[in-house]
């Protein structure tokens, strides 16, 4: 929770020796992340979260970031396995072996709580479009007397 605090964010699954899906997938959020490079870390991170416990300590992790284009805003988590896999099934993205992992994004705004899911591997455009939804939600404003929320104009 204190990773997303106040902050919009996009968490994937990955893993370190996935060389079919995640090389993808990372290519899309550095495209996402260049797209809002003013922004990232301040009100947009990406936790990748691995789904191989086991295997991806933080070597294998930081070899994952030093491959892209991973700056501010980019967190690489692992941990302990069975803490891993607890977060991982909360989020509904563990699978049954590394290699059978998913390729969806949670996009979502802690301030507003706005969630969407999103095909990591669906075009960049189509992404960035999906993240800027997201993170640009606003809360409904209120009226002067400060009784009923009012829809701000477009």
């Amino acid at each position: 929770a204190d990773l997303m605090q106040g902050r919009t964010v996009v968490i994937a699954p990955v893993h370190g020796s996935c060389t079919t899906t995640v090389p993808q997938m990372l290519q899309n959020l550095e495209a996402i992340g260049a797209a809002f490079e003013a922004r990232m870390d301040k009100e947009l991170r990406f936790l990748l979260i691995t789904v191989d416990p086991g295997t991806d300590g933080p070597n294998q992790l930081q070899g994952l970031a030093g491959t892209h284009l991973a700056g501010s805003g980019w967190l690489f988590l692992g941990g302990e396995p069975g803490d891993v896999e607890h977060v991982q099934r909360k989020l509904g993205q563990w699978p049954d072996r590394p290699d059978a992992h998913g390729t969806i994004f949670m996009v979502g705004n802690d301030r507003t709580g706005l969630w969407k899911k999103v095909h990591g591997l669906a075009d960049a455009a189509e992404l960035i479009e999906a993240v800027r939804s997201v993170l640009d939600d606003e809360l409904p404003s209120t009226d002067n007397d400060g009784g009923t929320p009012t829809a701000s104009p477009p």
